[in-house]
């Protein structure tokens, strides 16, 4: 029985050589739906750490998606890839190895340049502290915004007032003041300076992979800002 790898695959080169030759009753919407599908089946997809790093023409990182869309941008010539993983996926009879890096050279990321003032909102929080936990300096995923001053005892929802806190800190905080639950903040939190729009990805999602990756893929490093703009 063929491996849901396998499936994906048989499928992708269904629609990329039917688009190849022509053929009317596929689209590149039939291929996304595909995906979408494929994505539901494999939530335990144990390549799911393996990701393609997207560029504009020129060169600048404008998304991070699956290792599934990456090779089927690569089957589908839809991007060149610039850089491999060592790991590779078998469809029928051949091995594939995933995409790492990849360069779309049909689009370029031009924002007008413009200040941007960021919304106090749980996002721009963690964009804000780097999604680092700001008493113990952890990353991961189970980050939450914490009141340095509990809303119980009138700590308003305001940025010199709020920070990253993973689960375990948060819980230990409670509503105690910092004096009393002995602990510390990394740093004293702030409102974030206006940003200009041309230094900032084109979505958060892209932002915050590139910031959570708590090891940043090798094959990624040369292609990455040596500073990605933060506050």
């Amino acid at each position: 029985m063929p491996s849901k790898t396998q499936y994906l695959f048989c499928h992708c080169f269904i629609v990329s050589y039917s688009l190849a030759i022509g053929n009317s009753s596929l689209a590149p919407a039939d291929f996304c739906s595909m995906e979408e599908e494929l994505d539901e089946l494999d939530e335990d997809d144990e390549l799911q750490i393996y990701r393609g790093l997207v560029l504009d023409l020129t060169y600048r990182p404008i998304n991070v998606v699956s290792w599934k869309r990456a090779l089927c941008l690569d089957v589908m010539e839809r991007a060149d890839v610039l850089e491999y993983y060592d790991q590779a996926v078998v469809a029928v009879s051949k091995s594939y190895y995933i995409p790492a890096v990849l360069r779309v050279s049909t689009f370029v990321h031009a924002p007008k340049g413009k200040k941007v003032k960021l919304t106090l909102n749980r996002n721009n929080i963690f964009l804000r502290d780097k999604f680092r936990c700001q008493y113990c300096n952890k990353r991961g995923e189970d980050l939450t915004v914490d009141h340095v001053l509990a809303a119980s005892r009138g700590g308003g929802w305001e940025w010199e007032n709020l920070v990253t806190a993973c689960a375990t800190c948060n819980v230990k905080k409670g509503d105690k003041s910092l004096e009393e639950c002995r602990m510390k903040l990394l740093k004293q939190p702030k409102e974030p300076k206006e940003l200009d729009s041309s230094d900032l990805p084109p979505n958060y999602r892209t932002f915050r992979v590139l910031h959570r990756n708590k090891a940043t893929p090798a094959e990624w490093v040369d292609y990455l800002p040596k500073q990605i703009p933060l506050f």
